[in-house]
């Protein structure tokens, strides 16, 4: 290119006389397109007081904003949202204390005297069972948008004990899982 430029300017010089005359020869300019492509994030964080204690037999203790509770906290940068799920790690969704067994509610109530136990969202009036790890997880909260900020959820706990209920220490291990919409 400088040789084709240097080339036509003595040309030109000689035709003008041997003045310095400068005349461009061409532009050319371009596009270039910059991308960043950032990807999707997400982050549960879990707590609260999932466990109730000094339950008697016959009785009922439903939990609270603050007692017998999950706290989920879920941060995406997804654009498309999020959901939050629930389901039993294993395929038995009962409260177990060695033989003894408080099952899942199979109503949406519970009630002192018929053992039973299960969740809900605050603000939700029934009580739902846990689904088995066999079956489909549940939807606890979803959102469809962005947002630069934590979403938090509270997931209660509720049990209700039989008359004759065995002493002891139930337990069940569910699982959250949080996704990024895409």
């Amino acid at each position: 290119m400088r040789k084709r430029f240097l080339k036509l300017f003595i040309v030109i010089s000689l035709i003008m006389g041997g003045a310095i005359v400068l005349i461009p020869l061409e532009s050319h300019a371009e596009d270039v397109t910059v991308t960043v492509t950032v990807q999707s994030t997400i982050s549960l964080s879990l707590s609260g007081t999932p466990s109730a204690t000094n339950v008697l037999p016959n009785s009922k203790v439903e939990g609270t904003d603050s007692s017998f509770y999950t706290l989920a906290s879920v941060t995406t940068n997804s654009t498309a949202g999020y959901t939050l799920t629930v389901i039993d790690k294993d395929t038995d969704n009962s409260l177990k204390a060695g033989s003894h067994s408080i099952p899942a509610t199979a109503s949406n109530s519970l009630t002192a005297g018929t053992a039973a136990w299960g969740y809900r969202v605050s603000g939700d009036t029934d009580w739902l069972a846990m689904p088995k790890s066999d079956g489909t997880a549940a939807g606890i909260a979803s959102s469809n948008t962005y947002s630069a900020s934590a979403q938090n959820t509270t997931i209660q706990y509720g049990v209700a004990t039989a008359a004759g209920q065995a002493a002891g220490s139930y337990t069940d291990v569910i699982t959250y899982t949080a996704t990024a919409k895409t």
